[in-house]
């Protein structure tokens, strides 16, 4: 074979390699994404939890990435502790490793099996969750195969004294070599893609133990590249979580990097007798060292995060374009829809401030706050656009019944917080503008009564973002029980208005329509809030009707 024809039979290699990790990487997460991030969600509670569910849940997926941005998007609205969400990722750095040892066994007499089961059965299911846990043993037979395809174009580069010396010239070049592996796999987005280039290349003996050694160093950092590029812009809570996953494992690859010199002459054997073994080893016994060392201090280095990495909000930023809809994860729609799931947080959150606003409009007579929500309300309207196109878009890609359903549950959410949106516009507002030009003030009690009914929509808007993001029956519940209250709160603030009205107190009388019509219009935004509680409940039946 001619230099050339090696060269480009070994990049074809890497490029299959990349396309059969993103075909298990999407058939798993859309055969099981919303069950892998239910399951996230539900094991937090304590540093080993998370640590064994990240581990766990990427284990499954093969994507830190994915899972980086499965946590951020809780830690965003404050689901998950910083702390947490650390331990998780790190649990994620472990998980990574599982599937390399898995593919540096010989397993190549499964690989055509593998390719002949994944895709007929990749052809015969349709949309269904067969198909995809098809196309995940495709991608693994995929990988295989691209393993071989690199294995036996670098026997030839073995032989060569040029190839030879390129590669040892790297024995010196420490720092070189490490940038160089950050690099790679941050363009390839694939850790676990490097560290089996490098395993072949090992095997071989094209590389060195040590250079070896630096290089799944450098993987391992250029791994936390991308999801920090993703949440740079994002609030504190996701921005916090990836600089975090990036910070430990640069600050680990600090602590090793001196000593891979000694490791590589002085306990060889202890990673294992064939340099591929040695590799992977090196690979999963480096990740779990990390996390030995980082986890018991995740809240005292989550505070540290926290200090050195605040940012204040950016004032002049315009709302209205989308922060987290990311065209690259469109592909894979169980990552998109967490996205999508992010920017209508994101978009509840706007509203959530409106709502917020609006009773100092009533409460201090201030015309500027019915101005602001008006010019909030149009950016409330383009940033719902950008949502439903994406989600379309995602719409498209053919999904699971689950994927299918939370589709919904987003879409549905988004309109909601919209029409929420309108009603503070159209109706609140005017309400607002009306009482303030008529110079008419609420009676005491009646004041009192509206803020006490509007805080009471505000603490149920969190109510209804926690059970969007957690779609589970306990707290839909608790949304629906507080809906129940609320009705019968309103009753109550209606029969003492009426009252007033019966003594004849003059600001009743001058306040009666709008007093009526806005705890009428808060009532109308706690219906729309309400709305995903239904959705999860009718789902739960369904479900339950159709195991039964």
């Amino acid at each position: 074979m001619s230099g050339s024809t090696i060269l480009l039979t070994i990049i074809a290699g890497v490029c299959l390699l990349l396309y059969g990790l993103s075909l298990v990487q999407n058939g798993v997460t859309r055969a099981y994404g919303a069950q892998l991030k239910n399951f996230i969600a539900k094991n937090t509670k304590s540093r080993i939890r998370s640590f064994l569910s990240g581990l766990s849940v990427t284990t499954v997926v093969q994507s830190s990435t994915a899972t980086s941005l499965i946590v951020s998007a809780f830690a965003d609205k404050n689901m998950v502790t910083l702390s947490a969400a650390l331990a998780v990722l790190l649990g994620a750095d472990v998980g990574t490793t599982l599937i390399a040892q898995l593919l540096s066994l010989d397993l190549s007499f499964l690989m055509p099996l593998m390719i002949i089961v994944g895709a007929i059965g990749n052809r015969m299911f349709k949309t269904s969750t067969p198909t995809f846990i098809c196309r995940a043993i495709l991608g693994l037979g995929i990988m295989l195969m691209a393993l071989r395809m690199i294995l036996g174009a670098s026997v030839p580069m073995s032989q060569s004294d040029v190839t030879r010396e390129i590669f040892t010239s790297l024995d010196d070049e420490v720092f070189l070599a490490f940038l160089f592996s950050a690099l790679l796999t941050w363009l390839s987005h694939s850790s676990l893609a490097t560290i089996l280039f490098v395993m072949t290349l090992a095997s071989q003996g094209l590389l060195s133990l040590p250079v070896s050694l630096v290089f799944v160093i450098g993987a391992q950092v250029g791994g936390s590249i991308a999801p920090l590029i993703l949440n740079i812009k994002s609030p504190h809570g996701g921005r916090y979580v990836t600089i975090g996953e990036f910070s430990m494992r640069l600050l680990g690859a600090l602590l090793i990097l001196p000593f891979i010199p000694a490791i590589a002459t002085y306990f060889p054997h202890f990673l294992g007798e064939l340099p591929a073994r040695q590799v992977v080893n090196f690979h999963t016994l480096s990740s779990l060292g990390r996390a030995i060392v980082f986890l018991p201090f995740t809240p005292y280095f989550a505070r540290t995060i926290k200090k050195l990495f605040y940012k204040p909000a950016i004032r002049d930023e315009d709302i209205s374009e989308p922060r987290y809809l990311d065209e690259g994860a469109l592909d894979t729609p169980a990552i998109a829809l967490s996205c999508a799931a992010r920017e209508t947080l994101r978009l509840g959150d706007i509203v959530e401030t409106m709502l917020k606003q609006s009773i100092n409009a009533f409460d201090k007579d201030d015309l500027n706050v019915v101005q602001t929500i008006h010019d909030t309300e149009e950016n409330v309207d383009k940033l719902y656009t950008h949502i439903k196109l994406y989600m379309t878009r995602i719409s498209s890609k053919g999904l699971t019944k689950q994927e299918g359903q939370r589709a919904v549950e987003i879409l549905t959410f988004a309109t909601n917080l919209e029409h929420i949106g309108d009603i503070l516009d159209r109706n609140i507002c005017d309400l607002a503008d009306k009482k303030i030009r008529r110079n008419v003030a609420f009676s005491t009690a009646g004041l009192k009564e509206i803020i006490d009914f509007h805080a009471q929509v505000c603490s149920n808007m969190k109510l209804a973002f926690n059970t969007f993001m957690t779609p589970t029956v306990r707290i839909a519940k608790k949304l629906i029980k507080n809906k129940t209250e609320l009705r019968t709160l309103a009753e109550k603030t209606q029969e003492k208005h009426f009252k007033r009205l019966r003594d004849g107190k003059p600001e009743t009388v001058q306040t009666s329509s709008i007093h009526i019509d806005l705890i009428r219009d808060l009532a109308r935004i706690n219906g729309h809030l309400t709305s995903v509680a239904f959705n999860i409940l009718e789902e739960n039946k369904n479900a339950a009707e159709s195991h039964g």
